[in-house]
């Protein structure tokens, strides 16, 4: 009886570790894409920008597979690329806790908000992916609104400005 149960046991624990393995060389794990919303509303959080979740499927530590994907644009209809037709990844780079992302010229034909928005979403979606708490845009030795280069941080942008709100309070 306890050689049947000792077998039995080994038998789950075989059958568990095959399951783990089989998940590991599969993996399906989503990365989080920030684009802008197609229609904009103002006032609640998300409301300019939002997520889509896309599969890494095994390139889960391919960062420049990762964005090359996400420069491709969203799969949901709610969500627009807040970049120009043709933008593409020239080379991206961590070092210590800052991404270095270089993109093409394209890149630099944005100005003003549009800029500010596809810097947000492109640092969000950085941080997001790499866990880097700086992110240095730069696109192709092309000025971005007059500098070679945008630095940005989680702290850099305000999602909801909830200040109106407390003022007439």
């Amino acid at each position: 009886m306890r050689k049947g149960l000792c077998l039995c046991l080994a038998l789950c624990c075989l059958a568990g570790l095959t399951a783990c393995v089989q998940s590991e060389e599969n993996p399906q794990a989503p990365f989080a894409c920030y684009y802008l919303q197609s229609e904009l509303t103002y006032g609640e959080a998300d409301s300019v920008i939002g997520c889509e979740y896309q599969e890494a499927s095994g390139h889960e530590s391919d960062y420049v597979w990762m964005l090359d994907r996400y420069l491709t644009g969203p799969e949901s209809e709610t969500l627009t690329s807040p970049f120009p037709r043709g933008t593409m990844l020239y080379s991206f780079e961590i070092v210590n806790a800052a991404a270095y992302v270089d993109l093409s010229a394209d890149f630099a034909e944005l100005t003003g908000m549009a800029l500010t928005v596809g810097c947000v979403c492109l640092t969000q979606t950085v941080i997001a992916m790499t866990g880097c708490e700086t992110v240095v845009i730069s696109a192709d030795d092309s000025l971005l609104d007059g500098s070679k280069s945008i630095t940005m941080t989680a702290d850099s942008y305000l999602l909801l400005d909830s200040s109106a709100a407390t003022e007439s309070d």
